[in-house]
């Protein structure tokens, strides 16, 4: 072999080694760096929460050991500020047939194959579903008496029967907006007639505080949601009050809480049950108002990306969220900034104050449009309207609610815009 020949193939044997050494040692590097950058990475999907702490106050009813005391333990002391919660809609989520203020009488109303109504028999409320044939002769009829009402009305009502503890929902409700009747939210999708057994946590929201027994029937410690539900169990402060550095530590005060524990109250209920998950070994019936809600479940971003599920009956958390003055606010905007439970006032005063939340942040900048222009489509001068209008639920039918997004662009702010834009020369 000749010298320039061997010395060809020796330098040609080092490259492939140097190059399969650069090529694994490369390769390693490369998963490596690729393992640094699966960190999640924030998009406009994913809600942007700025939970900010702050000092947050220890309260001992948060104790599981601390006994519930009911409403009654309340109210000798607290007066003015139970007789006020009492008209707030939360105030009014639940009550028995017999104090249930009659509806009007409407006619009964057809879905599919049958027919709905509903009578009143002495002092019972009847609810009627009839199959009919397509002639309008009737094949089967079922009778149930109510015994409870869910909902203040403010919206609508359903309707649920009660046998031995156990809990079914009538497949009527009724609808306020349209003042009549109708399939109730969860019969449109699939009619159970009247075979929908109600569970604790279809009433963790609407009731005080309900308890499944062994045998699964229900307990309802309090009809309508109470004052322990947002102030914690009440039985330490019934016994030893005391004012300690400036509060209470024996009953929780939401207005002494961060306002992300004090938002966690709220949580508890207007967390959409799609975007959470109760965490492992954890219940959310034993979370503590002033505790922190996210040891007791876990946020899941998946809704947050479905635009169905921006808008349905429970969306207001993570729409609010993802509002522009909630993420400027750095922590600062809560539930309670602008909702008060304590002090539920007729539409137009609360249109009033909403407008004053407003102008509190915005007087410096407000509305771009002039105002001529915005008392023509709103003599009020509604931010809200424009800025926070009612929408449509995808989920429960007849429901327009108030979108949470406060987007600066709706298709009203839109319109206005137009009406002043100067008109093009033909």
């Amino acid at each position: 072999m000749s010298t320039n020949r061997a010395a060809f193939l020796i330098f040609t044997g080092l490259m492939v080694g140097i190059g399969a050494i650069f090529s694994i040692f490369g390769e390693w590097e490369k998963v490596e760096t690729a393992s640094k950058v699966v960190a999640p990475v924030e998009t406009e999907l994913v809600s942007r929460s700025h939970r900010v702490q702050g000092d947050v106050k220890e309260f001992k009813n948060t104790d599981l050991k601390v006994s519930f005391l009911g409403d009654a333990g309340c109210v000798n002391c607290h007066v003015q500020e139970t007789e006020s919660f009492r008209k707030h809609p939360m105030g009014r989520s639940m009550c028995k047939i017999t104090d249930f203020a009659a509806l009007p009488k409407k006619e009964p109303f057809v879905a599919g194959n049958f027919r709905y109504s509903v009578e009143t028999k002495d002092k019972a409320v009847i609810h009627i579903e009839e199959e009919i044939d397509s002639s309008g002769k009737v094949l089967k009829k079922i009778e149930k008496p109510i015994s409870l009402v869910i909902g203040s009305g403010t919206r609508g009502n359903s309707f649920l029967t009660e046998k031995a503890g156990f809990l079914h929902q009538s497949p009527i409700s009724w609808y306020t907006s349209l003042e009549k009747y109708d399939l109730a939210p969860s019969y449109q999708s699939k009619n159970l007639h009247f075979g929908r057994q109600i569970q604790e946590a279809c009433l963790f929201c609407h009731s005080n505080r309900p308890e499944t027994n062994h045998d699964n029937s229900i307990v309802l410690h309090g009809l309508t949601i109470g004052c322990e539900r947002c102030h914690g169990p009440g039985e330490l402060h019934a016994k030893e009050q005391k004012l300690v550095n400036g509060y209470d530590p024996t009953i929780v005060n939401p207005a002494k809480l961060s306002n992300s524990r004090k938002d966690d109250v709220c949580y508890q209920c207007h967390l959409q049950l799609e975007a959470r998950e109760e965490a492992p070994g954890k219940s959310l019936t034993d979370f503590r108002p002033g505790q922190d809600i996210e040891t007791f479940i876990t946020r899941n971003k998946i809704p947050i990306g479905d635009p169905l599920a921006r808008f349905k009956a429970v969306s207001h958390v993570f729409q609010m969220e993802e509002s522009r003055c909630y993420i400027a606010s750095e922590g600062k905007m809560s539930c309670t900034s602008c909702h008060n439970p304590h002090d539920y006032r007729n539409d137009k005063d609360r249109l009033a104050e909403a407008i004053k939340k407003c102008n509190s942040c915005h007087a410096d900048k407000g509305c771009s449009l002039p105002m001529p222009t915005r008392l023509v489509k709103s003599p009020a001068d509604d931010c809200i309207a424009c800025h926070m209008p009612k929408r449509n639920t995808v989920d429960i039918g007849h429901t327009p609610l108030t979108d949470h997004s406060i987007k600066r662009l709706t298709s009203a702010y839109q319109t206005m815009k137009q009406d002043v834009q100067p008109k093009q020369a033909p």
